[in-house]
């Protein structure tokens, strides 16, 4: 580099460290590098303009050569780049690559991720010792983290009412436990296009995972939904549904009524949440419902410490090992044993008492009996089911965890109530009778919660019927109201008319008089005619 020649500049300013900047070299360069040069920036728009600027050697390097760049270059996740961006070249990593045109980049200072396509990019070298030189793919940040880099999130704005925006972490600071976010509509860099919003700071109670997308064919009459309306998904009740899956919902907070497309509106978080659990539980009791509760993280079974004490203790004493085909000679007995006591109860002939042992189609062998015998929701409601249909329904080594999956779900439906909102739908309330219906055939009480959802239901009936008999009360009356503005309209129509013709009348009734007091005029006047011409006539000669 020499002066006059057109270079590269950089700067350790805050907000830009890492970019890159044309200019001319108005100095030649020292041998330390301690001195200040003077270099002139060239404008980015093409003009001859420059900015003048001084700053260090170290903070110059040679234009890089095109022969320097790879023509068919894959920018993989990692690796160093450098963005056209504002005018000059910025040095970030690439975070996630989106497909084999566009990527995520990751910006240190100032903290940023932005969208760009392929060609917006090149390789980054270093200027070290007169050579250019690649530098190693970057190790992305850690993954432990739930807001990291990149992980999509919703971001809660108020604005009169929470609006929850779409956005992604830019950074997570740790030690003040706040993130930098950007709105996804602003993560696509346009260098010519408008300028984004700053990124913001945001507390951990302004910030929440994007809610996983679930399919709901259709949303039901005070439904509780999300609707979004730029920037962002605010809270509402659908309060009619309209043919094409259209809807109208009334927005939280303003009562503001509008309607929407199936698309522009989603559950609320809550019920995501519920569906989301639901599916779960279904596919784990689909796969295998004994696993998904009693094995371990390991996939081993979890078997309380104090019982392999004993088997240890048992198996010293007996000093010899139990055959694989003697356990599986005694659980076919015990099977079979079960399964015709299930068949046919025997009658115990007690002159006092009756023999009310129930026998299960299971032996208890899992902890999880005395953590949910014990639990304040069984005290509150305690069940004795009996689990007859698993005999036809489930082999033996299923039973049990299926078991134990039902009294989850009695204790899971009955808390469900707390959270059952006036706008509940009527379809959740159905499902919620379909359950407990289908533990009743497993031997659950279950007339209580059957008998409160019926209320429920029949004050669903009246509450949607005096809604539609509000409904039609206000289209009566918005039908009202429209006949008394066109009346009024009238009226005042007919107002306008009758001034009018008021001033027609007085305009005529001015032309009355005059035309009076003219005709009198003319009758003066013919008189004296009269008298002249009978004088005229009659005087002597």
């Amino acid at each position: 580099m020499k002066r006059g020649d057109e270079i590269e500049v950089s700067s350790d300013e805050e907000g830009f460290k890492g970019s890159w900047f044309r200019a001319i070299l108005k100095d030649p360069l020292p041998k330390s590098g301690n001195k200040r040069l003077n270099v002139s920036l060239l404008a980015n728009d093409g003009s001859s303009s420059t900015t003048q600027k001084t700053t260090y050697r170290r903070f110059l390097r040679p234009i890089p050569p095109e022969n320097l760049f790879t023509a068919a270059v894959e920018f993989e996740e990692g690796c160093v780049v450098e963005a056209s961006l504002r005018g000059g070249w910025w040095t970030g990593v690439v975070f996630k690559k989106i497909n084999d045109e566009e990527v995520w980049v990751n910006f240190d200072s100032p903290p940023d991720l932005l969208q760009f396509k392929t060609g917006q990019l090149r390789q980054h070298f270093d200027w070290v010792k007169q050579e250019w030189v690649r530098p190693q793919n970057k190790v992305l940040l850690s993954k432990k983290s739930t807001f990291r880099c990149g992980t999509m999130v919703e971001v809660k704005v108020t604005d009169g009412v929470d609006v929850w925006v779409p956005s992604v972490i830019v950074k997570e600071v740790v030690n003040r436990k706040s993130f930098v976010v950007k709105p996804l509509k602003y993560l696509s860099w346009n260098d010519g296009g408008e300028e984004p919003k700053p990124n913001r700071t945001v507390g951990l109670s302004s910030i929440r995972l994007t809610p996983p997308t679930v399919s709901v064919k259709s949303f039901g009459l005070m439904e509780s939904v999300e609707v979004f309306i730029e920037p962002g998904w605010r809270p509402g009740m659908v309060t009619s549904i309209l043919c094409d899956d259209m809807y109208t919902v009334c927005l939280k907070a303003t009562d503001k009524t509008l309607v929407f497309t199936h698309d522009a509106i989603r559950p609320t978080e809550e019920t995501i949440a519920k569906l989301v659990l639901q599916n779960t539980n279904e596919v784990n009791a689909a796969i295998n419902p004994q696993m998904s509760l009693s094995l371990g993280e390991n996939g081993e079974e979890e078997v309380p410490e104090e019982h392999n004490r004993e088997d240890d203790s048992r198996k010293k004493k007996r000093g010899e090992v139990e055959h694989t085909s003697d356990l599986s000679e005694e659980g076919t007995i015990r099977k079979r044993q079960r399964e015709h006591n299930l068949s046919s109860i025997p009658i115990v002939e007690e002159p006092q008492a009756k023999d009310t042992t129930m026998v299960l189609p299971f032996a208890k062998k899992s902890p999880f009996w005395k953590i949910l015998e014990t639990s304040e929701g069984f005290q509150r409601a305690p069940q004795s089911p009996h689990f007859s249909p698993l005999v036809g329904e489930s082999k033996e080594q299923f039973r049990e965890g299926q078991a134990i999956g039902m009294m989850v779900t009695h204790f899971s439906l009955l808390e469900s109530f707390k959270d059952l909102e006036p706008y509940v739908s009527v379809s959740e309330l159905n499902s919620l009778k379909v359950s407990f219906a289908e533990l009743k055939k497993h031997g659950f009480e279950v007339s209580a919660p059957l008998a409160r959802i019926n209320k429920l239901l029949a004050l669903k009936d009246r509450q949607l019927k005096t809604m539609e008999e509000r409904n039609g009360l206000d289209r009566e009356i918005m039908a009202l109201k429209e006949g008394v503005g066109e009346m009024e309209h009238k009226i005042l129509e007919m107002e306008r008319q009758l001034v009018a013709l008021k001033e027609q009348r007085d305009a005529a009734n001015q032309n009355i008089c005059q035309m009076e007091s003219c005709a009198r005029d003319r009758g003066v006047e013919l008189d004296n005619l009269e008298s002249e011409f009978k004088a005229t006539s009659s005087a002597p000669w």
